[in-house]
């Protein structure tokens, strides 16, 4: 197998049809985001939390406690949401390569899925 052709095909194919850029930004939108690690550890006397939170009333921390709950909820419908963009965008992006393998032609329209 030769490489070397297959990589200037896959580059001639991206260079001369841009709308599979789209297809291909949409489809690593699901991918996950890992972050990186880290070696530092905290321990107790990184922070003085002597006196901290003393005098704010107990429904400031109950109203907190529901926006972060709510921040929570709204990540992760935002996380399915683009996990389920990047699945169709996935397979419009396999439809157009193989619409220009094919036709030697391919657009937006021609490669996103269609509803029967």
């Amino acid at each position: 197998m030769d490489f070397g052709e297959v990589l200037s095909k896959a580059w001639r194919i991206v260079w001369k049809h841009k709308v599979l850029w789209i297809f291909g930004f949409l489809a690593s939108l699901g991918q996950g985001w890992g972050g990186g690690s880290s070696s530092y550890s905290f321990d107790s006397q990184d922070f003085n939390m002597e006196g901290w939170g003393q005098g704010i009333p107990e429904a400031f921390w109950a109203a907190m406690g529901g926006l972060v709950l709510a921040l929570i909820c709204a990540l992760f419908v935002l996380a399915i949401i683009l996990w389920i963009v990047s699945i169709i965008a996935r397979g419009a992006l396999i439809a157009g390569v193989m619409q220009v393998e094919d036709e030697e032609r391919t657009s937006f329209r021609r490669a996103s899925p269609r509803t029967p």
